[in-house]
């Protein structure tokens, strides 16, 4: 800017060189403020999300890029993923059919999957709204908490005690109580009552629930128990267990496509299933629906975890369905639950799988796996806010969620246990970052 005479303007002109001098000093510092102001916008602006190696848009990117592979890799028709981020569900995706023979799509909001066992959790939650109502207590005997209309059943005597028994063991496995699982009823094949069940369960070898190892002396995993919780919550909640865990769980959380089904729902929107040769499979029903019969979708499952963490807005875990201290006793584990349940070295909470990564963090989670061949998992490490859902319908989604596992943690920055999982993890590669479509 080239500068007036200001000698010559003072004496022919003083007001007008006053004028400009003003003018000039303004613009002058306009200048320099400016100039200022863009130097210091450079040095505090963010970097793009995509050159943010912590971001979801990197999770994104390694999940979206490796899924066609893996459904190609094990014979998987079809998945559903959805990603919590900041402690709510921010990223989902469907991928393969649902419905191969008519060339229906998955969609992770509205397929529906059979979530198998990961029902337990959804069961737990609903006990925890119990306890924090007063009604049972974790640390206390679960026969006496029984109101005494329950048929029948008892559990029956053994030379081990019935008084150990706790709330809290059944929902971590650490019992001693007998039935692993239960293979379903195919159409046509009536279910049984629950309190046939409990005497002997058709499905389960006709196997009765009972206490076969020492209470609180180690994990086994007993899908029984979960009967046995499933008749606690019927009892004090004094509403069938899936209305119950319909009004203390799925309603409160928003999960609209999930429900306890008696028989399972159409197909579409249930995904089909296949057998262990690729053959669809009809989907069967359960008596042990808190062990097994959740029917959901996977965006629904990404809510049930955002109840484990804080939100974004300041929400604290429970979200108002139960107390941050129940959900802290939800993932601490129990004394004697260390078990290979899917990594090695994992113990467990009331209701979720509890693994202590390189970091320090916690990652809570849990499979689940009915016949013939659903197979999913959720996850969520709470202390950062994040998680992860899987959902499949084939033979080969157990081997995927595992090496979707790492994936996840590997785009997290999280070492994860490839040596620990079961049948080991794919190579991971990092991902060109590249723009990816997303639903």
């Amino acid at each position: 800017m080239k500068q007036p005479n200001l000698k010559l303007l003072f004496y022919c002109c003083p007001e007008v060189a006053i004028m400009r001098i003003a003018i000039f000093a303004f613009i002058t510092a306009l200048s320099a403020f400016l100039l200022g102001a863009v130097a210091q916008t450079q040095a505090t602006c963010p970097e793009p999300a995509h050159r943010q190696t912590d971001s979801v848009f990197v999770v994104r990117q390694h999940i979206h890029a490796a899924m066609p592979g893996l459904l190609e890799r094990y014979q998987v028709p079809g998945a559903a993923v959805v990603l919590v981020q900041d402690g709510e569900p921010n990223w989902s995706h469907g991928y393969g059919l649902a419905i191969p023979d008519r060339q229906i799509p998955v969609d992770p909001a509205t397929t529906l999957f059979q979530a198998a066992s990961v029902s337990k959790p959804v069961t737990a939650l609903t006990v925890l709204t119990l306890v924090r109502q007063g009604r049972v207590a974790l640390d206390q005997a679960i026969l006496p908490q029984l109101q005494g209309n329950t048929g029948s059943w008892r559990l029956p005597a053994s030379s081990y005690s019935r008084d150990a028994v706790t709330l809290a063991r059944v929902l971590s496995h650490t019992a001693g109580l007998s039935v692993p699982g239960y293979g379903g009823f195919p159409p046509g094949t009536p279910a049984q009552s629950l309190l046939d069940s409990l005497h002997g369960a058709a499905d389960a070898g006709n196997t009765p629930l009972k206490v076969v190892q020492p209470p609180g002396q180690g994990f086994r995993y007993s899908g029984g128990g979960y009967s046995l919780l499933q008749l606690l919550i019927r009892e004090w909640a004094d509403e069938p267990f899936a209305t119950a865990a319909a009004h203390r769980i799925l309603e409160p959380l928003a999960m609209t496509n999930s429900r306890f089904p008696t028989l399972p729902s159409a197909s579409p929107p249930l995904a089909a299933t296949f057998n262990d040769q690729g053959q669809r499979a009809p989907a069967r029903h359960f008596t042990a629906l808190a062990a097994a019969g959740l029917q959901t979708t996977a965006t629904d499952l990404a809510r049930l975890l955002t109840l484990l963490m804080p939100g974004h807005r300041g929400e604290v875990p429970g979200r108002g369905v139960l107390q941050p201290a129940l959900i802290d006793r939800l993932l601490t584990p129990m004394p004697h639950s260390d078990n290979d349940l899917v990594l090695s070295g994992s113990r467990y909470g009331l209701g979720m799988a509890l693994y202590e990564l390189d970091s320090g963090r916690r990652l809570a989670y849990h499979p689940g796996d009915n016949l013939p061949n659903w197979h999913n998992l959720i996850a969520a490490i709470p202390e950062r806010r994040v998680g992860l859902v899987v959902m499949t319908n084939a033979a080969g989604g157990r081997a995927l969620r595992k090496d979707l596992l790492c994936l996840w943690l590997d785009a997290l920055n999280e070492a994860h246990p490839e040596g620990r999982i079961g049948g080991g993890c794919a190579s991971v590669e990092r991902i060109p970052m590249q723009v990816i479509g997303e639903t």
